[in-house]
């Protein structure tokens, strides 16, 4: 009877959260407590979806392939927008969000200098979002903001050498295909939900990539799950292997042919180990 209230409380409580089912084997087997869950969300998009694998978000234009810094660092933001400043129209200021050497959770507020970088004050070894914190009339960063670290060069908003993570103009939220699991915690693959304005005789093929914790530069990514899709859908995934604390997850995308524009919601559940 207890074990049934405390299904009842859970289902309850993510349908409040209106994305997805949990099912009882998660309950019952204690994968899935109610005390110790957290919903997360892995949001991404990509205008520019074209016949080269890339993480979905990074866009063509940058040039850059986002990467995983090897060790904590000092991060440096700017944007390709002169108004992404303090009192500017545009994002004014950035909360970042990430993990510490640890892989602990983290966060900073960061004041933007428009097309002029700024460093963080504290060390992280993963982004796992941004924030636009307070904007001016504009409502939204003007920019596209892009993340690296203080060792690299920016020219014009824009790092010359490596990309940690990036907000596309107007979006205020950073929305790319990677993702670190804090070390303290699982987490579990649910739903993908999958938007697109792909036409017919097309098809988008996106991969889910992992790599376990305590990885070293010379470790690979093996390949989790590969969705081959020719429209907008919803999948639901369940006993879907979970990954563990400290695990590092990329998506990425490509069409067979011509360009596509995509845009894709990870559900799943964060339980604290």
């Amino acid at each position: 009877m207890i074990q049934n209230r405390k299904q009842d409380r859970l289902y309850d409580l993510i349908n409040k959260g209106a994305f997805l089912p949990i099912s009882a084997l998660d309950v019952s087997t204690g994968r899935i407590d109610n005390s110790v869950f957290n919903r997360k969300s892995i949001l991404a998009e990509m205008t520019d979806v074209d016949t080269t694998e890339r993480i979905i978000g990074q866009g063509v234009a940058s040039g850059l392939q986002i990467t995983f810094p090897t060790s904590a660092r000092v991060l440096s933001l700017a944007s390709t927008s002169t108004n992404d400043i303090a009192g500017g129209s545009g994002c004014q200021t950035i909360f970042v969000e990430g993990l510490d050497t640890n892989k602990l959770p983290i966060g900073e507020f960061v004041t933007m200098n428009g097309q002029t970088e700024v460093d963080t004050i504290k060390l992280f070894l993963r982004i796992t979002n941004l924030f636009a914190q307070n904007t001016g009339a504009g409502n939204t960063n003007a920019g596209i903001i892009r993340v690296s670290d203080s060792t690299d060069t920016f020219v014009g908003g824009v790092p010359q050498t490596r990309l940690y993570e990036v907000m596309a103009i107007g979006h205020s939220l950073g929305k790319t295909g990677i993702y670190t699991v804090p070390f303290d915690c699982t987490f579990y693959f649910k739903q993908i939900i999958i938007n697109t304005d792909l036409t017919s005789n097309k098809i988008i093929t996106i991969k889910v990539y992992k790599r376990a914790p305590n990885f070293t530069t010379t470790d690979t990514w093996y390949l989790d799950n590969v969705f081959y899709v020719d429209r907008s859908q919803q999948i639901y995934i369940d006993g879907q292997a979970n990954t563990p604390g400290g695990g590092d997850i990329k998506i990425t995308a490509l069409t067979d042919a011509g360009t596509a524009k995509l845009a894709i919601k990870i559900h799943g559940i964060l339980k604290k180990n």
